[in-house]
């Protein structure tokens, strides 16, 4: 859960159960394991961008590309989330002292 500080917006950032977590692990592999066929899909269709089995293919794999892509930036957003808690929470450690 992610709380903005200055709206109070509330935002779900991750699956909220173990269910749901593993869930996104497997569409995680296997999405990793389809950028190959990605790429190739979409070399191909530089060559012949009129192929509508390739376009629909690509259409597919491209929904995983994108899951990638939102799931780094999830993590990017944690880790600086706890690069930021960290500090702080060394800025209070030093104010003590």
């Amino acid at each position: 859960m992610v709380i903005n500080g200055i709206t109070g917006e509330v935002t779900l950032d991750g699956p909220d159960s173990k269910e749901l977590a593993g869930a996104q692990k497997a569409v995680r592999q296997n999405a990793i394991e389809t950028m190959g066929r990605y790429l190739e899909v979409r070399a191909a269709l530089a060559k012949d961008p009129a192929n509508r089995e390739l376009r629909r293919e690509f259409n597919e794999l491209k929904k995983y590309r994108d899951f990638l892509e939102e799931d780094h930036k999830r993590v990017l957003r944690r880790k600086a989330m706890f690069k930021s808690r960290r500090a702080l929470a060394k800025d209070d450690t030093a104010d003590e002292v």
